[in-house]
């Protein structure tokens, strides 16, 4: 009976101790184990929830030190991938536009070297036109000049017939 009694008490100590260990021990341990788990997986969004002052409070509260830290961390890192995104998407907007801005003054410094090939197609034709206008304005020149002095003869002539003619009939 009284090993009976012993073996109960020792059962009833290792329960006790069992009790103890899991609460105390274990499930401290699972439940940082498992926070750390959720934090490694990327969810920074819960804190471990450890009331002991011993050596797990102190794991729990450096674990949620850890979550605070890096949860703000990617925050900021997830606010700069997007301002760092919006900012690809203006500069390539910028681009686009300044390429559009770029062809069409390509495409409008085009039609000003063929406007002026052309202007100067024109000018060539109208000083070529001009130099044979000029020479043909000399040429009428020299035959006005010619045909002026046809005309001076033929009125001398005509003034000498008419003199010989006056004289015969003064003779006659």
């Amino acid at each position: 009976k009284g090993t009976l009694l012993v073996l109960f008490l020792f059962l009833l100590v290792g329960a006790g101790v069992v009790w103890f260990v899991q609460n105390q021990v274990i499930a401290p341990a699972i439940k940082i184990r498992d926070f750390l788990a959720q934090l490694a997986q990327g969810d920074f969004s819960d804190q471990v929830r450890c009331d002991s002052k011993d050596e797990f409070g102190q794991i729990a509260e450096c674990a949620n030190t850890v979550q605070r830290e890096l949860g703000g961390i990617i925050g900021q890192l997830q606010n700069s991938s997007s301002q760092l995104d919006k900012s690809s998407t203006d500069l390539s907007s910028i681009s686009q536009n300044n390429m559009q801005l770029l062809s069409r003054q390509t495409s409008e410094t085009e039609q000003v070297a063929t406007a002026m090939t052309e202007m100067t197609a024109t000018i060539q034709e109208i000083a070529k036109s001009a130099g044979e206008a000029a020479s043909q304005a000399k040429d009428a020149n020299v035959l006005s000049k010619e045909g002026n002095e046809v005309v001076s003869k033929a009125a001398n002539s005509i003034r000498e017939l008419a003199s010989r003619i006056n004289a015969t009939t003064d003779m006659v």
